[in-house]
């Protein structure tokens, strides 16, 4: 589909930098930001080359707005180092943890890396050395979680180093990012793509989304029966999810510390999310013996 110039109506803005406009062909939701450097406009085209080639492979996902110009994946220069781009508004509510769910993951996420899309670890990717871990944690008066970084970076090291085969992966299969639409279960928001290992990919999701046996067993059997590549079932297997889990922490503890500019409720919201990992990450990683039998 290509990009359509003939926007109906107001928009309607739904989060920031993020609007639904009407056009003649139907409902959108369009993107805008100003890129932040090469590392962004990098990340731009990765995550353009994963949502373009997962399309034409019939994966079930928001359908993307193809640029008519050239431009940075799927994102169209507006100039000054601002960029649009336009998707599909797919209604729908998220969906529930159940069974259904579990078997759409597990085979939706074999389709993806049966994309074969090569990557390589790079800046989109972080390790924090413990140093800056411990420079950042001690601003925060936070260095009680100092210890459950320290473990949970073993783990995402250990896993390196067995030096697996990246590809471009989603990363962010969330409840957030999936609709329960009319036409069934559908995949959104390919913008924090980029590379992982698609078996640490599978292990981080589904583990993230229910870590039960309920739904890790039947998500497992769906994802063999789809194509999905298997790994290690030990604690490297969670490389991926803890990899994850620490990004997500110490941009939360940037923000508190006022290293980005946000607006004051967004750092209201750092310090809860941060809260909440000082709570989970420890637990988590208590839970992991039980969990890696599930992988067996």
């Amino acid at each position: 589909m290509v990009m359509s110039a003939k926007q109906t109506g107001d928009p309607v803005q739904l989060k920031s930098g993020v609007w639904k406009i009407s056009d003649q062909d139907g409902q959108r939701v369009m993107k805008v930001l100003r890129s932040q450097g090469e590392w962004q406009l990098n990340r731009m085209r990765q995550s353009g080359q994963l949502e373009r080639a997962a399309f034409e492979a019939g994966i079930p996902m928001a359908i993307p707005v193809i640029p008519v110009l050239d431009g940075v994946g799927l994102w169209t220069p507006l100039g000054d180092e601002r960029y649009v781009r336009l998707t599909e508004f797919v209604d729908g509510p998220h969906p529930d943890i159940d069974l259904k769910l579990a078997r759409w993951v597990g085979s939706t996420l074999a389709q993806i890396e049966q994309l074969r899309l090569p990557a390589a670890v790079d800046e989109s990717y972080p390790v924090h050395p413990l140093e800056e871990w411990a420079k950042w944690l001690g601003e925060a008066r936070l260095m009680s979680l100092l210890p459950a970084v320290s473990d949970a970076t073993r783990i995402i090291q250990s896993g390196l180093a067995t030096e697996p085969v990246f590809q471009l992966a989603h990363r962010d299969v969330s409840t957030v990012n999936i609709i329960a639409s009319p036409r069934g279960l559908v995949l959104i928001d390919f913008d924090h793509a980029g590379p992982e290992v698609p078996w640490w990919e599978f292990v981080h999701h589904v583990f993230n989304l229910d870590p039960s046996e309920a739904f890790v067993r039947p998500a497992f059997e769906s994802y063999i029966q789809s194509g999905g590549t298997t790994g290690a079932t030990d604690e490297t297997a969670f490389a991926g999810y803890f990899r994850g889990m620490l990004e997500w922490i110490a941009y939360n503890v940037w923000l508190t510390l006022g290293h980005r500019d946000v607006p004051q409720s967004r750092r209201d919201e750092a310090h809860s999310i941060v809260h909440t990992g000082q709570i989970s990450l420890p637990q988590e990683l208590r839970s992991l013996d039980e969990w890696i039998t599930l992988l067996r």
